[in-house]
């Protein structure tokens, strides 16, 4: 596999159009292309690994070259803040690796959805569910730090509708969007990811309008997991959650039987260090069931604000992040 490799872009970089009189026109096309191919050609550089070594990366890619994904979804984490919402870089490494190696949906989504939703699928939920996320750790009263997978977890309240039949119920909608081709949204089946519910609660699937399946979900004081199998065929799927309490959900993922699944998880206003405050015994567990091969943390830029003369301490506090993930995942 070639080496793997990032674009450092100068904004030093400057097109000189002093010579067009018309400054609004566009610029010369043959401006942009040679920004394209000489300029940013000179500025890529390789990767750098710890000690010169370049074997970090070989688990992943041994996963890979044995095709261990032809046997269960192999997944590629991506956290970062909000430079990756909307799926900006994760559609793509997804797109690409999917393309290679198989594999079908977006994976990990949250109960709640984002501002800025990922490639192929639109979401929408009832206005009672609120979202509890590694960003509002310092400010969570409730003493609950399991976030799991996505850095976060979400419950029903109460329902503020008043034309609502029950006060006890919250939904989550999903609609298949976008080009019928993108494999982001030709996705197999359902995942759920739930648990510590103190009383039970009635689940219900409806697809495209109808109902399709109902159970009811015991009291747990763990995580469990909750399969559908989905037809492509099938365009529009309610999740109806009906009870006094709600389970604490820690994502909804729409994935393949097999193949490569790359969830895009963004944490708006963090600098990715807050992972260490959370859990990570209950993160290893749900990273294992995940079968997570890859984890990247893109993180940084919130950092900058604060100008101070050294940095030294986000090189540490950075380097504790991946030491812990490599405790809870050490397969990855």
């Amino acid at each position: 596999m070639s080496t793997l490799q990032v674009i450092n872009f100068s904004p030093s970089i400057k097109i000189d159009t002093t010579s067009n009189s018309d400054t609004t026109n566009a610029v010369d096309s043959t401006a942009i292309t040679k920004i394209s191919t000489d300029i940013l050609r000179s500025r890529i550089s390789k990767i750098e690994f710890p000690d010169s070594s370049q074997n970090p990366l070989v688990q992943f890619f041994e996963s890979l070259k044995n095709k261990l994904y032809n046997k269960k979804p192999i997944r590629v984490l991506h956290y970062g803040d909000s430079q990756i919402e909307g799926d900006r870089v994760t559609s793509y490494i997804r797109a690409r690796l999917q393309a290679k190696f198989g594999g079908k949906g977006v994976g990990l989504v949250p109960a709640l959805p984002q501002s800025s939703q990922p490639t192929g699928v639109m979401q929408s939920s009832s206005s009672n569910w609120e979202r509890v996320t590694l960003a509002d750790h310092d400010r969570n009263l409730s003493g609950i730090n399991r976030y799991g997978a996505l850095g976060g977890y979400s419950m029903y309240t109460q329902s503020r509708n008043l034309f609502s039949k029950s006060s006890n119920e919250a939904w989550i909608e999903i609609q298949r969007y976008g080009n019928v081709n993108l494999t982001a949204r030709n996705f197999e089946r359902l995942n759920l990811y739930y648990g510590f519910n103190s009383k039970p609660f009635i689940l219900e699937l409806n697809i495209d309008g109808n109902a399709n399946d109902a159970e009811m979900m015991p009291a747990t004081n763990s995580l469990k997991t909750l399969t559908w199998n989905l037809d492509k065929g099938v365009n529009t799927f309610l999740l109806k959650f009906i009870g006094e309490e709600s389970p604490l959900i820690f994502g909804l993922s729409l994935e393949s039987a097999k193949g490569i699944l790359v969830d895009n998880i963004p944490i708006r206003g963090s600098s990715g260090t807050d992972f260490t405050k959370t859990d990570m015994d209950f993160t290893k567990d749900m990273l294992k069931i995940l079968n997570a091969k890859l984890i990247i943390l893109q993180f940084g830029v919130n950092v900058v604000p604060n100008v101070v003369d050294n940095y030294h301490y986000y090189e540490i506090q950075l380097y504790n992040q991946l030491k812990a993930f490599q405790v809870a995942a050490p397969d990855a």
